[in-house]
């Protein structure tokens, strides 16, 4: 490292720890409502060669999907810059308590080389602000030939195995799945399997047609104004059954946390399906708990959080299942999905050795995807 290269590096440090201090002069002077929000240091030596940097997420605001899209683009700007990234996936009252890994639930996925409820043994740990605001834009123009789209997008083009390829990449080398992990996917699902082609249906009922139509009310105006709208089961089905034939398929597994959405399949198409045994969800249950969440007052996802119904064990259940559900489909051979970010999830995870995706209709036209 030559005179000049030292002199960035430092001024890359000082210049990240003069922001967060004048940062929280400011917070405190302003009294902000939401200043946990803002960037603390847990630990602080300036003599410390390592430094590490802790990424805050919150469940149910993000999902974990979003989290990793998020993190990967602002993991790379503090690597490029000689911090050590770490993502803390909290819930939203741990954050506001100002809580560092006290939610254990991406330790029981991924092997950690720094786990977060460790790092009060470090000599220099930042806990940056809500979801940092720092990218890369080095990776920025490797996935998306822009400086300016930190985003891992669904794409199903002429280049969509070339640019899965670069996306996985990235991934892996921010994330590795821990082995017991991956054997209870393999024992769970991927045994299963026959020798025959498979297929990976996902699905988000959630964002249905039918969904847009029946969640109405002013929450939930707020959350479907960005997010896709897709097509119904029956719609999903018609078109299953062409690609399972076309595509010779012998097994189809499906990601789906809807109760009705596993009987449908099955009642089509019989001991061909496979899912992930998992707490569900009624459609009748969802719509209950929709209808509170309209019904309630102030911020929108800690009444999703508090009127859910379940306990953070069971947040976390479902968390752990859903990427079980994730790298499954990233197994299969062919995927047919709809737009979300288990779908970004799988294709990354796929890295584009599938053998062909198909995308549904978003009739919203979602920026987010």
């Amino acid at each position: 490292m030559d005179i000049s290269e030292v002199k960035a590096y430092i001024f890359h440090h000082l210049s990240y720890e003069r922001q967060v201090a004048i940062r929280i002069k400011n917070t405190k002077a302003e009294k902000k409502e939401n200043d946990y929000k803002d960037v603390f240091f847990l630990r602080k030596n300036r003599n410390a060669k390592e430094k590490y940097v802790v990424i805050r997420m919150d469940y149910p605001l993000h999902g974990l999907f979003s989290v990793i899209n998020l993190y990967l683009f602002s993991a790379e700007w503090l690597s490029e810059k000689g911090y050590i990234p770490v993502l803390d996936y909290e819930y939203v009252d741990c954050i506001e308590n100002n809580e560092v890994g006290d939610n254990d639930i991406l330790n029981r996925i991924f092997v950690n080389d720094v786990k977060t409820k460790d790092l009060k043994g470090k000599l220099w740990v930042l806990v940056d602000d809500y979801a940092i605001q720092k990218k890369s834009n080095k990776i920025a123009v490797f996935l998306n030939n822009s400086p300016t789209d930190f985003s891992i997008r669904i794409k199903n083009d002429l280049g969509w195995r070339d640019y899965y390829k670069r996306t996985s990449s990235v991934f892996y080398k921010h994330f590795k799945f821990s082995d017991s992990f991956v054997n209870e996917v393999k024992c769970e699902v991927i045994d299963r399997f026959i020798k025959g082609k498979t297929v990976g249906v996902i699905m988000r009922e959630s964002f249905s047609k039918r969904s847009h139509k029946t969640y109405n009310g002013k929450m939930n105006d707020e959350i479907f104004k960005h997010e896709p709208c897709v097509p119904d089961i029956e719609s999903i089905i018609a078109l299953l059954k062409i690609k399972m034939n076309e595509w010779e398929i012998e097994k189809c597994f499906v990601s789906t946390m809807m109760s009705e959405t596993v009987t449908t399949f099955e009642k089509e198409f019989g001991e061909s399906i496979i899912v992930v045994d998992r707490t569900r969800r009624s459609y009748k249950k969802c719509l209950e708990i929709n209808k509170k969440i309209n019904e309630s007052s102030g911020d929108l996802y800690k009444s999703m959080l508090r009127i859910g119904g379940v306990g953070y064990d069971q947040y976390n259940s479902d968390i752990y299942c859903y990427m079980k559900e994730c790298l499954a489909a990233s197994m299969c051979d062919y995927l047919i999905a709809v737009k979300c970010s288990g779908t970004v999830g799988a294709l990354m995870l796929n890295g584009g050795k599938y053998r062909e995706v198909v995308i549904c209709e978003d009739y919203n036209n979602s920026v987010f995807f």
